[in-house]
Formats: structure tokens, sequence, C-alpha cells
């Protein structure tokens, strides 16, 4: 039902500049300011490892925590990328929306024309009231005012996405997402590799890896007792952050586990809500041919499905929100946009 787009919309998108997410992504990752810093701070990191392990004179503290500074700043900038991905995916899918719900409200507008004019024929037959008519093109008129509403959010919509890859476009107009595929990874997998590509979680194993350094620099015989005790309450201490951290980390990963299952299930849902208003489309439009029904039953058949279709888009769109907070909830990408 893609083709019920009214000449109405497609004149308010004639000129706009056709985006692609994926040519939206590849922009980003390209000029986005939050992603270029991250690059940065990898890049320096890297360096500095690589001078103190050529250093002989560099201490075992110096060294970890170069170490520990180049690995967590790798995980900082994946962190980066699917933070911006995120947020991308989050302004793309708005403006999206708001394409479909233009050509949903330009449908409702020509509906609530023909009711309007149906209410004026049958006032001058005294087969309706003034007061018919006058509810009538208030309905209209709301219609109307529904649609330059969602038409003056396009321009603003399109800016905030222009500006994630350092664009400032007021004419984009988003191109449909591939379809939706099920989650196609295991939650225990996920699970498993949290110590090592969650960034919050990186930052508290390597707090109890500098920690069992220092007691183990302070375990011989010439440093003071006091001194390893208190190393020895600090790593017990960061072990329990640690521990808590991964709890909380895994709670949330849960969380978005099922929220994503639950999104691909409503996906489900939409989609056989669509093809039942589409088979309603075609009995309507073959007892309009045969005469049992008026030309407005078949436009309010028409708008149910394009309603059905921005119900369906929007269930996509959530499900693929989802997976991107699963995505960064597991510090990794688990698929979704294409």
């Amino acid at each position: 039902m893609k083709m019920l787009t009214l000449t109405v919309f497609m004149a308010t998108t004639a000129l706009a500049a056709p985006l692609s997410f994926q040519h939206a992504w590849e922009n980003t990752l390209r000029d986005n300011t939050d992603l270029q810093n991250a690059r940065t701070e990898l890049n320096s990191a890297q360096e500095d490892w690589t001078i103190k392990q050529q250093d002989p004179t560099a201490l075992a503290t110096d060294l970890l925590s170069a170490e520990q500074t180049f690995n967590q700043a790798k995980v900082n900038l994946k962190a980066t990328e699917l933070q911006t991905r995120q947020s991308l995916l989050n302004s793309y899918t708005q403006l999206l929306e708001n394409q479909k719900n233009i050509q949903v409200l330009s449908k409702q507008v020509e509906l609530s024309l023909m009711k309007l004019n149906i209410q004026k024929a049958r006032l001058q037959l005294k087969n309706a009231t003034a007061l018919d008519v006058k509810n009538a093109e208030q309905t209209h008129q709301s219609d109307l005012q529904s649609l330059e509403n969602a038409r003056d959010a396009t321009p603003i919509y399109s800016l905030q996405l222009s500006k994630l890859f350092g664009g400032n476009s007021a004419d984009l107009e988003a191109q449909p997402l591939a379809d939706p595929r099920p989650l196609g990874v295991k939650l225990e997998d996920l699970k498993k590799n949290l110590s090592g590509q969650l960034s919050s979680v990186v930052q508290a194993r390597q707090s109890v890896e500098s920690a069992a350094l220092q007691w183990n620099l302070s375990n011989n015989d010439y440093t003071p007792k006091s001194t390893l005790e208190d190393a020895k309450t600090t790593l017990e201490n960061r072990k329990r952050t640690l521990e808590s951290t991964l709890k909380s980390a895994i709670n949330t990963l849960n969380d978005s586990h099922q929220k994503a299952l639950d999104a691909w299930k409503k996906v489900q849902l939409q989609q056989k809500a669509l093809q039942n208003s589409q088979e309603s489309l075609k009995q309507t439009q073959t007892r309009f041919k045969n005469g049992q029904v008026a030309k407005v039953d078949v436009l309010q058949s028409e708008g149910s499905v394009l309603n059905s279709e921005l119900s369906l888009l929007q269930a996509e769109n959530s499900y693929f929100r989802s997976l991107m907070t699963l995505s960064v909830a597991a510090g990794v990408d688990v698929g979704g946009v294409q």
C-alpha cells in the first residue's frame, strides 16, 4: 500500500534529499565530533602504551596504567560508536515516522473533506442540519491543522538528524529501513563477554587489577605491614565493587534483552494487523465496484491501511531501537538496522 501516498505529500517532499540510514551512519562515522575525539584518545593511549613498553626504566605501575588506559580507550571508542549509532537511529526513525504520519494525515484530510461535502449536500436536501455541517467543518479544520503541524516538524527533525554527522540540512527524506529480523544472539553469550566489552565493567575490573598489583608490590619483608593491610582492604573493596557493577550490568542486560523480545512480538502482531487491513480494503473496493458501498467507505478503508502501515513502522522502529539499547547494554553491536 505504499503507492497510496497523496499528491499533496509528494509536493512537500519532491525537493527533499533522500538519505538512507547506512549513508547517514557512514557520514556520522566520518564527521561526528564525539567519535573523532574518542579515536584521538585511543591513538594517544596506544602511542603512550608503546612508549612505555619500550622504556626499560618504566615501573610496573606505569606499565599497567598505560596498558589499562589503552584498553579502556578501545572500549570507550566502541561504546561511543554504539551510543552515537543509537542517537542516530532515534533521530532517523523520528523523521521516518513523521513522513509516514504525513501520508496518514493527508488521507484523513481527504476523507474529512469528502465527509464535509456530503454533509453540505445532505443539508441542501434537508437530510442534515447546519450543526452537522459545522461539526464536519471543525473536524476537517482539525485534520488540516494536524497535517500542517506534521509538515512543520519535518525540517526540525531533518536538522536534528543532520547535526549528528556535522550537517545542517532541513530537507532530508529518510528512506525505509530494511525489514527487521529476529534477534540472532543468545543472552548467555552476551553475559560472558561483559567483562571485556562494557566500559563500566572494564573500568571496575581494571581497578581490581591495579589494587592487586599494589598488594603484590607491598607483600614483602621491607614494606610496612600496615601498608600491606591497606592494600588488602583496597583490593577487597574493589572486588566487591566489581561484583556489584557486574551484577548491575547483567540486570540491565537481562531487561534490555527481554524488551527486545517483546518488541519483536509486537512487530509480528502489527504485521498481521496490516494484512487484515489490506484484505478489508480489497473487499471494500470490490463492494464499491459492485455498487454496494460509497466512495467514502473506500477512502475510510484506505486510511485504515495507512494507519496500519504507520503502526507497523512504529513497531519495527521500536524493535530496532530496543536492539540498539541491548547493544549499548552489552557493549557490542547485536545487529538490527543494516
